[in-house]
């Protein structure tokens, strides 16, 4: 347990860092601490690199960051970190630019606000150079990007209007002066996002007026949604593909649907069953524990200006791709606009989203939200401080989405940065990093508001939870201002929490909150207080808040009872082999069973990295391992509460697990090994593998359950290829 009063002093400035300062030796290489990007050290990670020789140079990690960008005139050491974390950032394409078609464009400015913060234009030359390395499998292509460019770095958005092969930068947008001229795309807009609502979000639009009614109506539709799941092969793919967090390279969305085009259902085979019972148990679970509940009329997308000026103050414009790939724009007066995190009432607005002109170069574009650059504030800045440089928005159309009040966004003053007078070396980074881990207050500070709001009459709108919302802006800041919350000024909410912030399904809850609050008003006795820190232990109560609400509405145990009465309404069958006599049927006197070693091997590598994930994202390796359909889904499940760590170890297990189907693939068509010419004979081998290692289990130490339909994925596919040509 966390023990504030405890000195960690030896923890973080003696072992992490004497690592930091002084590397750490592995497998005789000495790796120096290089840097970090934004999303690695909210995750606590960072970057090391060890010497390596290049263009007969040796190169340190010194001598790297000096490469990577002109950094002299930073003398903060966490905006330093923050540039050079720019580089670190992941990026899906790199496309080789002349700098002479690259221009700087003023910002738009009005009242010391920058409407076009973060923001610029490409021309369709460089659209069309842009789609053929990024984008070549989508029907339609994208017309906005998050980019990077020679160190700046925003958003890119489609101007018609351009002649030839153009980029239009704005001094917004340039962070840092670099010799590299690569268009590096991070993200695009190639299809529009769903709009999740969250604890966060829901607090402040119950406090804005918003009726109870339709938000347990919206999740109620989610919770049917699911269980059509479990009925529905066609509902389950759709599912899987567009909302469960499984790695992409299984291919699960596919078995599914070729199972139901030969009139068999995933439910009857215990695996699979077991594998799509668990995602959607996920599922359930985020509805339940963080009321992640999907708006229907709501997307979320990526912000930009209007550079043709056309749309008035309070307008926004909302073109978005539909299923038949044809471009639609959102009408309609009063729709929700915000961002997350919203804490503060007024980072949810409400603005007209509007049509355009049929001749506006506005017209050409789709799957953004279109700011207005008229008024005396941009719209963005007014949601969570939001800017145009990559940040997404989330437009809410739903007409049940009522607000019977609105207020007046935050308004907070820049943080000053902390600088040194003199330039910033890798040793001050390092110390910033150790620096954040010691002083970050962002969850506690959330955590704080949370409380609050359910508790205060105001909710959001008390005082406790506008100080919180000010001080969680900042704390947001830290990682680019150097300038931590003073833990001393968070305003420390009482050991009593709401049902729904309880960590697991024991702990008990008592129904009457008065009686709680009037246990607050005498001194705790011995026997009340927590024994690891003598502080007054935390008692949770029957939330009568939306939020309560919400959370009580989810049995678990009575949906996963129901699941299991549908998935045994089909007969079980052996669905492997009923694949396998499909391929025998499709592929008749083609050879393949000299590819058979080839199967061994591929099973071999496959089962022996399966195993090293399961015990090393297991919690408790030395008493349990995670199960193969935890590590097939990407999910650790572990209590019926996810915590922060728990998910970030989760997407890093979806990730490692991801990487393995990957290579595996590759593996078994020859990819990996140059060998594509028999690709076909290579996997129907595996696949005959992996159903004869099922069958004869006795020869194996431990059965592999998900190889088989890893094998059967790729082989199907390959019998695809062979039937259409």
């Amino acid at each position: 347990m966390y023990d504030p009063t405890s000195d960690l002093e030896e923890i973080f400035n003696g072992r992490y860092g004497e690592v930091l300062r002084d590397g750490i030796v592995i497998a005789g290489r000495h790796f120096m601490f290089l840097g970090f990007s934004h999303s690695s050290l909210r995750s606590r990670s960072c970057w090391f690199l060890a010497p390596f020789q290049a263009g007969g140079e040796l190169i340190t990690a010194d001598i790297l960051i000096r490469k990577l960008g002109h950094f002299e005139h930073i003398f903060s050491p966490a905006k330093f970190a923050a540039r050079l974390g720019q580089v670190f950032s992941d990026t899906r394409a790199s496309i080789p630019i002349d700098r002479n078609i690259v221009t700087v464009t003023p910002d738009i400015k009005r009242n010391e606000r920058v409407f076009s913060d973060g923001c610029g234009t490409l021309s369709k030359d460089i659209l069309t150079r842009i789609c053929r390395e990024y984008s070549r499998r989508v029907k339609a292509r994208p017309t906005v990007f998050q980019i990077r460019l020679s160190g700046a770095k925003g958003m890119l958005s489609l101007d018609s209007t351009l002649e030839g092969p153009q980029i239009r930068l704005r001094p917004s947008m340039i962070k840092f002066e670099a010799d590299d001229w690569n268009l590096e795309i991070c993200d695009s807009g190639i299809s529009k996002l769903p709009c999740f609502l969250n604890t966060h979000l829901i607090k402040v639009l119950e406090d804005l007026g918003v009726a109870g009614d339709v938000l347990l109506e919206l999740q109620k539709e989610e919770i049917e949604l699911l269980r059509d799941t479990i009925r529905s092969a066609r509902r389950a793919a759709h599912f899987l593909e567009h909302q469960a967090p499984i790695a992409e390279s299984t291919r699960l969305p596919y078995l599914v649907g070729v199972l139901d085009s030969l009139d068999l259902h995933f439910s009857q085979d215990r695996f699979l069953n077991q594998v799509i019972e668990l995602a959607v148990l996920v599922k359930l679970r985020d509805l339940k524990y963080r009321a992640r509940i999907r708006v229907p009329n709501g997307v979320t997308l990526f912000g930009i200006m209007d550079e043709t000026g056309f749309l008035k103050e309070g307008e926004i414009y909302v073109p978005i791709l539909n299923d038949r790939s044809q471009t639609e724009a959102i009408i309609g007066e009063n729709v929700i606009v915000t961002r997350s995190p919203a804490l503060h009432p007024g980072d949810v607005q409400l603005a007209n989203a509007v049509d355009v002109p049929d001749g506006s170069p506005l017209r050409q574009l789709y799957n953004c939200v279109v700011f207005s650059q008229h008024g005396s504030r941009d719209l963005p800045s007014q949601l969570s401080g939001g800017d145009l440089d990559g940040d997404l928005f989330s437009v809410i159309s739903d007409k049940r989405f009522r607000l019977r009040r609105t207020a007046r966004p935050a308004s907070y003053p820049r943080s000053e940065e902390v600088v040194l007078n003199r330039p910033v070396t890798r040793n001050d980074i390092s110390e910033f990093f150790v620096t954040f881990l010691r002083r970050d207050q962002l969850g506690r500070i959330s955590q704080a508001h949370k409380v609050f709001a359910d508790r205060n009459e105001k909710g959001t709108f008390s005082k406790n939870c506008l100080e919180l919302a000010a001080l969680h802006s900042m704390a947001v800041d830290f990682s680019k201002t150097g300038k931590p919350v003073d833990p001393a000024k968070i305003p420390r909410p009482p050991p009593l929490r709401p049902d729904w912030m309880k960590p697991g399904p024991r702990v008990k809850v008592a129904d009457d909150l008065n009686a709680l609050l009037a246990e607050e008003k005498h001194p705790a006795e011995d026997d009340d207080l927590d024994d690891s820190d003598r502080r007054p232990a935390i008692r949770y109560y029957k939330s009568q808040r939306i939020l309560g609400q919400l959370y009580r509405a989810i049995d678990e145990r009575e949906f996963l009872h129901d699941s299991r009465r549908i998935s045994s309404e089909k007969p079980s069958a052996d669905v492997l082999g009923a694949l396998w006599d499909y391929v025998q049927r499709q592929t008749a006197m083609f050879e393949w069973r000299h590819c058979i070693p080839v199967g061994y091997q591929a099973k071999n590598s496959y089962q022996t990295y399966l195993d090293e994930l399961m015990w090393e994202f297991s919690d408790m390796p030395w008493r349990s391992t995670l199960t193969e359909a935890e590590v097939f889904i990407g999910n650790i499940m572990g209590d019926s509460k996810q915590t922060v760590r728990k998910r970030e170890n989760s997407k890093k297990l979806r990730d490692a697990y991801d990487d393995l189907v990957t290579w595996t693939t590759s593996f078994i068509t020859g990819l990996e090994t140059d060998e594509t010419d028999e690709s076909l004979a290579r996997s129907i081998a595996t696949f005959y593998v992996a159903l004869t290692d099922q069958a004869c289990s006795m020869t194996a130490i431990r059965r592999c359950n998900s190889f088989p339909w890893i094998a059967a994925a790729v082989c199907l596919q390959e019998v695809d290829k062979l039937l259409m040509h």
